[in-house]
């Protein structure tokens, strides 16, 4: 297993200004719903790369969402976070330059879908920061692509 990294709830916890009836207030997400970790690694034998987020606590109950032939989310049954996500890249069938530039647009065109479903708002706020966490990472996390 590839080792987490470490990230800043700090950094990607940064809030939301809003005013309501005049008054400006900061929302912030729950701690709860902030990446403490992530992990990107490649399974050479099954063929399949997979990210990771390692949240506060841990969820023992998922739900995994096909989103295509060629990738699937795992998302908390009762948080509906997003606690993974799993590309095929044997069905990918690209080289290994442009193997790292597909995953990404596969990553964040399910990560767009997924936030477009009629969740909560808060988390929707969950998705847009895995992308973020993803697009900070890119290069760490897609590393183990680049032996294939």
């Amino acid at each position: 297993m590839a080792p987490w990294r470490q990230l800043s709830a700090e950094k990607l916890n940064k809030g939301e200004e809003r005013t309501e009836q005049g008054v400006v207030i900061h929302v912030f997400l729950s701690p709860y719903d902030v990446p403490e970790g992530v992990r990107g690694e490649y399974d050479e034998k099954s063929k399949v790369f997979r990210i990771e987020f390692k949240y506060l606590t841990d969820e023992e109950s998922t739900e995994i969402s096909e989103e295509g032939k060629s990738i699937s989310l795992v998302v908390g049954r009762n948080s509906k976070r997003l606690l993974g996500i799993s590309v095929d890249v044997h069905s990918l069938k690209a080289d290994s330059i442009q193997l790292k530039l597909e995953v990404l647009q596969l990553v964040e065109k399910a990560i767009a879908e997924l936030e477009d479903t009629g969740k909560p708002k808060q988390r929707k706020a969950n998705y847009r920061l895995a992308r973020r966490v993803i697009d900070e990472h890119r290069d760490e996390l897609l590393a183990p692509l680049g032996a294939t």
